[in-house]
C-alpha cells in the first residue's frame, strides 16, 4: 500500500510539473486517499471505525 501511494505521488508531481495533469484534479484524489492511509495506518480500533463506515 505505501508503495503504490508513493508512486502515486511521484507521477502525479511530474504531471502537475509538466501541466498534463491539473493540480485541482490531483487534490481531489488525494484527499480522499490520505484519508484512507490515516485509517489504514491506525490502530485497531480505527480500522473498526472503517469497517463500519464501510
Amino acid at each position: 500500500m505505501k508503495n503504490i501511494i508513493k508512486y502515486l505521488v511521484v507521477i502525479s508531481y511530474l504531471g502537475t510539473v509538466t501541466n498534463f495533469i491539473p493540480l485541482s484534479v490531483v487534490m481531489l484524489f488525494f484527499i480522499p486517499l490520505s484519508v484512507i492511509s490515516i485509517f489504514f495506518n491506525g490502530d485497531k480500533r480505527f480500522r473498526k471505525i472503517e469497517v463500519y463506515f464501510c
